[in-house]
């Protein structure tokens, strides 16, 4: 509704009722529509690599349940990231090097779950070791 009201106004037989809309509305109505189309393309893949692998690193520094689901959740925009890559490089005529950045990427990616599932491993292991311990 706000759109409508911002974005679109009618030809109007009375245009003195209906003005042409001023500048800050054509900008918001821009911004409406724009905003959307930057946080569904979000970050790159790259970008998301380099985040899921921070997120690991810190998961394994400090494992909590916190850090464990940053992690996941870096993984899983990471895996989005690589998806929509996928999808852009099918599209067209893939050359060379986007066939081998898109492999560089699903290896870094198979490198990131290896590492996440080793980590989770490792704070598993920690935390029976503390429990034995413990006792």
């Amino acid at each position: 509704m706000l759109t409508h009201d911002l974005c679109s106004r009618s030809a109007s037989p009375h245009p003195a009722l209906h003005p042409k809309p001023s500048g800050w509305r054509k900008a918001a109505c821009i911004l409406l529509f724009a905003a959307p189309l930057f946080i569904s393309f979000g970050c790159s893949a790259e970008q998301e690599a380099a985040t899921a692998e921070d997120r690991i690193a810190e998961y394994r520094r400090h494992p909590s349940e916190r850090t464990k689901q940053a992690a996941a959740q870096a993984l899983a925009n990471f895996d989005e990231a690589l998806r929509r890559r996928e999808k852009e490089t099918l599209k067209g005529n893939q050359s060379p090097k986007q066939a081998a950045e898109l492999a560089k990427l699903e290896l870094k990616r198979a490198q990131l779950g290896i590492d996440f599932t080793k980590a989770k491993v490792d704070a598993f292991a920690n935390g029976m070791q503390k429990a034995f311990e413990d006792r």
